[in-house]
Order: structure tokens, then C-alpha cells, then sequence
């Protein structure tokens, strides 16, 4: 009985310290200066997604990695334009499902080939329609910080 107490004790400590590990930082070493999102829509049905771009200004160079938005998780691309520094994730929103995972059959055997459904991925965060979290590399440890209240742009359509 001692030992499952301990072990219950154990496996609580590490919950607790995965925990502290994801706090925001409140004075990140760059500031932000713009932050919006914006949903496009492809030329195909179904196919459409949101980039989330933020721009930011910093005296030293910041190592981007993450953007976490409304329950997903994507790496972030860099772009600096007329000196405005600005990282951007791109969310896959759509709906359309391959063609070849779409093979059903009443001989399971027929089926050989078909892509299995990829699980929800764990997103630690709780977070608002408009805002996101971004994660970024200090020495050998990854810090998080929330960007508050993104601008929706105007919607994407192709020409």
C-alpha cells in the first residue's frame, strides 16, 4: 500500500512539473506589433485554411518555432519585408478527405492501402477564438507566449 501511495506522489510531482513547464512568459525578448488571422478559401470545394501572421520587432535575433491556434499546432515560416519582421503559421481547415482513403468494400482484404485516420493531437493551451500562442527558443529551452486579441483580416478567395 505504501508503494502505490508512493508512485500516486511520483506520478503527481511529474504532472505538476509538466504543468509549471507551460507558463507564459510575461516580458518575452521581442514585442509584438501586429497580429492577425485570416481564412482562405481554395480553388477546390472544401479545401480552405487560416494564416496567422505576426509581426513583431526585436533587438536580437528570436529562433520562432511554434503557433498554436484554435486547437492546432503548425510551424511557423519568417518573412521580413521593408525591415517588418513577421513569422506566419498556416492551419489546414479542410474538409476533403483523399480519394484513396475512401476505398470501403465489403471484402476487407479490398481495402489494403486505405490511410488511417491521424488521432487529435494533445493542445495544451486554453485559448480564445482570438488569440494564440506563440513559442520561441532561449538557450536550450522552448518558452511560450500569448498573443492576445489577433484582427481578423478580410477573407481569401481565388480569382
Amino acid at each position: 500500500m505504501k508503494k502505490m501511495k508512493l508512485l500516486g506522489l511520483i506520478l503527481l510531482a511529474l504532472g505538476l512539473t509538466k504543468c509549471a513547464s507551460l507558463q507564459f512568459e510575461q516580458t518575452p525578448p521581442f514585442i509584438i506589433t501586429k497580429a492577425t488571422y485570416t481564412n482562405w478559401v481554395g480553388g477546390v470545394k472544401g479545401v480552405s485554411g487560416t494564416n496567422v501572421n505576426i509581426s513583431y520587432t526585436s533587438e536580437k535575433e528570436i529562433t520562432f518555432d511554434s503557433i498554436y491556434f484554435r486547437g492546432k499546432k503548425t510551424k511557423v515560416s519568417f518573412k521580413e519585408l521593408n525591415g517588418q519582421k513577421s513569422v506566419m503559421g498556416q492551419f489546414n481547415t479542410s474538409k476533403v478527405r483523399s480519394k484513396e482513403n475512401l476505398q470501403m468494400h465489403r471484402d476487407a482484404s479490398m481495402e489494403y492501402g486505405n490511410i488511417v485516420t491521424i488521432r487529435k493531437e494533445y493542445f495544451p493551451f486554453e485559448l480564445k477564438d482570438t488569440e494564440a500562442v506563440l513559442s520561441y527558443i532561449e538557450g536550450e529551452k522552448t518558452k511560450y507566449f500569448k498573443v492576445e486579441n489577433l484582427q481578423k483580416g478580410k477573407p481569401i478567395y481565388p480569382n
